[in-house]
């Protein structure tokens, strides 16, 4: 083999070689800013358990009867990665004796959906409900939103 190509295939293997230590570098660096520093914040991170909604509590459940719901959206912390708290924008509810944060409405089709939207945010807001055939009013349109500290009543 000629000294060029040896050192060319040296130089690509190296290549190889280093740029799969960078990453796994820049991997670790990224990893460790995301869940923290120590080896028990990682640990606990990597084993926290898949969230699975319930009925009740963030993205609980939450089966509509005749009466009224109310929602509010407005501003709150949660934990995302251990213990770090997130800064999120959230629907709160209280229906019937439970509370929710995001809640997965169920109604039967053909009964009737009374709501109101009180907003708790220091902008506009309104909620646009995917799929649901709705007259226009009631389908939460960018030129129709709700001032910070007002409400809307929904009823479709």
């Amino acid at each position: 083999m000629q000294r060029r190509k040896f050192l060319q295939y040296a130089a690509a293997g190296a290549g190889i070689v280093g740029s799969g230590y960078l990453y796994r570098y820049a991997t670790d660096a990224r990893r460790k800013a995301m869940t923290g520093n120590t080896d028990a914040d990682r640990n606990a991170a990597a084993y926290t358990p898949l969230f699975v909604p319930g009925t009740s509590g963030p993205f609980g459940i939450l089966d509509i009867t005749d009466a009224r719901l109310t929602l509010n959206a407005r501003a709150t912390t949660l934990p995302l990665l251990g213990k770090k708290q997130s800064p999120f924008l959230v629907y709160g509810a209280r229906y019937g004796d439970k509370d929710y944060l995001n809640p997965i409405l169920r109604i039967r089709s053909g009964h009737r959906f009374n709501a109101r939207l009180q907003n708790d945010l220091a902008e506009p807001t309104t909620i646009h409900w995917h799929g649901l055939h709705v007259p226009g009013l009631m389908d939460g349109h960018p030129r129709s939103t709700i001032a910070a500290g007002a409400h809307f009543d929904y009823d479709f």
